[in-house]
């Protein structure tokens, strides 16, 4: 086992408690520290990216060199199943396809999701039992964040609505999956029957293609393989 940390360089004094208190668990536990410090701020604006994507890309980036650096097979990362509600939600506000309305993948290569299924309530009466430190970002707290402003706004009017909409959004999420699943095989069948490729070009029969259902077709012209 080994932690990571990255400072984004956002929040002043707070980012450096934040590093600190990260160095504090590494050697209270015996564990290998890995520490990055980044401004994140300055790469959003040289790639033209939001906050939001430069940090999250700058986390993997740093999560991937140091597990390939020094041989560690999984990248544990913290999303929970509130994550997962209100990244559901997102989509559908933003717009979206069969695809993006599934759940976030609990394993995807390296990452590992150990507490995916796991309510955020559930993590903080368990932190609280057990008298484990934390520290939390007060960035959200702030309602200019999307994310923030449907957790702290949103939300709290569909708990009224249905106190157990969080259950039922699972389920959905569950059977979307599963669906999603399906088309996904159909699309990869018919890619390795029908598809043929030269010179870097890529060609079907239209007469199989027109007979495939709408959304099977989709996938296979937009993720065709050579």
């Amino acid at each position: 086992l080994g932690l990571a940390h990255i400072n984004h360089m956002l929040r002043g004094i707070e980012s450096e408690r934040d590093e600190q208190f990260v160095k504090n668990i590494a050697e209270k536990s015996n564990l290998p520290l890995y520490l990055q410090r980044i401004d994140v701020k300055e790469i959003a604006v040289q790639k033209g990216l939001s906050i939001q994507h430069a940090g999250r890309e700058a986390r993997y980036n740093f999560f991937n060199s140091i597990a390939a650096q020094y041989y560690y097979n999984k990248i544990a990362v913290a999303h929970n199943l509130d994550d997962q509600i209100e990244t559901f939600l997102l989509r559908i506000l933003k717009g979206t396809g069969l695809r993006g309305l599934t759940s976030i993948p609990i394993r995807r290569g390296s990452i590992i999701r150990p507490f995916l299924y796991t309510p955020r309530r559930d993590i903080a009466e368990y932190t609280h039992e057990q008298a484990i430190p934390f520290v939390e970002d007060s960035s959200n707290s702030k309602t200019v964040y999307e994310r923030n402003y449907l957790r702290k706004e949103v939300l709290p009017i569909l708990k009224r609505v249905n106190p157990l909409y969080k259950e039922k959004i699972f389920f959905l999420l569950r059977d979307l999956t599963y669906i999603n699943s399906l088309f996904e095989e159909k699309s990869k069948l018919f890619l390795k029957k029908q598809q043929n490729g030269r010179d870097g070009d890529i060609f079907f029969d239209i007469r199989h293609l027109k007979k495939i259902d709408d959304e099977t077709q989709f996938r296979v012209i937009s993720d065709p393989i050579i």
